[in-house]
């Protein structure tokens, strides 16, 4: 899973929003707080303006550090190592401009993290259900954020297995169902794409 800062209290006391509603959250923020700072400095509100505002300016990335500590700044509403898990596509422990541009797509999350994972999988399994058995080791018909991070791990995913759980747990109730996986990765008879 994704390396935590000393920064964790940004919003710990908080509810934890899902996956949707942090990316929705950011997104509000970015209106009310980010461009209003852009057009104060005089600044266009472009992808590079506002990724240069999270610390990207200097060197093309965004630590988590640099990242939380101008949500904090700035009173962000959300969580900001969540938001920065679901960003940080590669789990390479920064944010590069190409992460952070897929921000902008429509259904970030299923064209992000889901789109990597559900990648990886199709090279490794042949179905969603083929998948899920490999996945679901004690074949209790569910899921947990233990057991993924430990099944990833040991086939080698390369991306962050706590937000691949926290995307497909849709109902946030920490459990992954049959049907919340196939959900997001495809019905029972496609292959997995």
């Amino acid at each position: 899973m994704g390396a935590r800062c000393s920064c964790d209290s940004l919003t710990d006391a908080r509810k934890q929003l899902s996956p949707q509603e942090e990316v929705d959250t950011f997104k509000k923020f970015y209106k009310d707080v980010m461009l209003q700072q852009l057009r104060k400095e005089g600044k266009k509100d472009n992808l590079e303006h506002t990724f240069g505002l999270l610390g990207g300016e200097n060197d093309s990335v965004v630590t988590r550090e640099e990242m939380i500590r101008y949500l904090k700044r700035h009173k962000y509403s959300g969580n900001g190592n969540t938001l920065f898990d679901l960003i940080d596509l590669d789990n390479e422990g920064r944010i590069s401009k190409e992460e952070f541009a897929s921000l902008t797509k429509v259904d970030f999350l299923k064209h992000g993290p889901i789109r990597m994972f559900k990648s990886w999988l199709h090279q490794a399994y042949t179905s969603s259900d083929e998948a899920w058995k490999a996945i679901d080791v004690d074949h209790d018909h569910f899921i947990t954020p233990a057991e993924l991070e430990k099944v990833l791990r040991d086939i080698g995913y390369p991306g962050d297995a706590h937000v691949v759980f926290f995307c497909l747990d849709e109902d946030q109730d920490g459990f992954v169902t049959l049907s919340e996986f196939k959900h997001l990765m495809g019905r029972q008879s496609r292959k997995i794409s």
